[in-house]
């Protein structure tokens, strides 16, 4: 008995054929037919597989075989898939492309609108209805009757709001007579700036003084406003000085910026400083508005700009100390041209 596997082992005695240790394979008929002379011991010929030099079936060459023999319709078919799916991914990468270029357009642009409050000594200007050419057919002769005028009833039928004019005329001409400017040159700027209902042109005095004349349409038809012309102002610079009133009084004066910042006004956080001079130059006082407010913003002139001229409502502060800073209150126009010219 092998101890191994158990099993009953015979040992061959002599005279004993013993059976063959290896049984051979049974052969097919083709293997047969391609045996190529190799047979085995039962004498049939057996041919063996063909390898390449390193030994490997050739595999590819079935593979190659396998493809050629898939039918061209299917060919077809696998070529459009292909063609398919290239589209729809160049149509993903365009959509996904357009999304992330895509710009939002800006929010609408909001207007901070100042309380009515401060802003309602301005009026809605209308526009003159009068063309330029019509405007200096018929301001010219107007302009030099007014400059030339050396009595006070000579410039009242020329002038606008003549109930109004007339007192302030007399009190600025105190003396009852006008010394004349004389007119040498008209619209020397060869144009006409239109500023809502008013029309203005630059004259040149007998004394080569060139300043702005500014004309308004009436029911009348043209007239002049003598009070940008003299730039008056509702209480004289002297008083004003002298009196220093907390109540607010209309000054028609040239601003411009300016750094100066003491006593009462010495935050220049809360304030800005201006210089405010009147219009015949003989005075020239420090006005303040406060920071970050409407009329502030309204205030603050470009930097190419170094002087302007507006109307504004001056006041000085409560036990005021000097006599050349005072509050800017309020503004009632750019430059000195008033819609509405009543007393104050």
């Amino acid at each position: 008995m092998c101890p191994c596997c158990r099993r009953i082992l015979k040992i061959p005695a002599e005279g004993d054929c013993p059976s063959p240790l290896v049984v051979p394979l049974p052969v097919s008929p083709a293997d047969e037919s391609e045996a190529g002379g190799s047979a085995f011991p039962s004498g049939k010929k057996v041919r063996r597989r063909k390898k390449n030099h390193q030994g490997e079936d050739h595999e590819w060459d079935r593979s190659q075989k396998s493809l050629a023999n898939i039918p061209r319709r299917e060919k077809r078919q696998m070529f459009w898939m292909l063609v398919g799916g290239s589209c729809l991914f160049a149509l993903i990468v365009a959509v996904v492309l357009v999304a992330m270029l895509r710009v939002t357009p800006p929010p609408p642009l909001v207007v901070a609108v100042p309380p009515a409050a401060e802003v309602a000594e301005v009026a809605e200007v209308a526009e003159s209805p009068i063309s330029d050419a019509a405007f200096r057919a018929e301001a010219q002769p107007m302009a030099e009757k007014f400059l030339n005028a050396t009595r006070i009833d000579d410039l009242l039928p020329l002038v606008r709001n003549p109930v109004v004019a007339e007192s302030r005329i007399r009190k600025f001409y105190s003396e009852g007579t006008i010394e004349s400017a004389g007119m040498s040159a008209f619209d020397t700027r060869t144009d006409v700036v239109h500023e809502g209902v008013f029309l203005t042109i630059r004259i040149r005095t007998r004394d080569f003084e060139e300043k702005p004349l500014t004309f308004i349409t009436t029911p009348e038809g043209l007239r002049i406003d003598w009070e940008s012309w003299v730039g008056w102002s509702d209480m004289p610079w002297e008083e004003f000085l002298a009196e220093k009133p907390t109540v607010a009084t209309r000054f028609r004066v040239n601003l411009g910026p300016v750094d100066y910042y003491n006593f009462a006004f010495s935050d220049d956080r809360k304030w800005r400083s201006y210089r405010l001079e009147s219009p015949d130059g003989e005075h020239a006082i420090y006005g303040y508005a406060e920071r970050d407010t409407p009329l502030d913003g309204r205030l603050r002139l470009p930097p190419d700009i170094k002087q302007a001229r507006y109307v504004l409502s001056l006041r000085f502060p409560e036990n005021a100390t000097a006599n050349n800073q005072v509050i800017i209150h309020g503004m009632s126009a750019e430059g000195w041209a008033l819609e509405t010219e009543d007393a104050p």
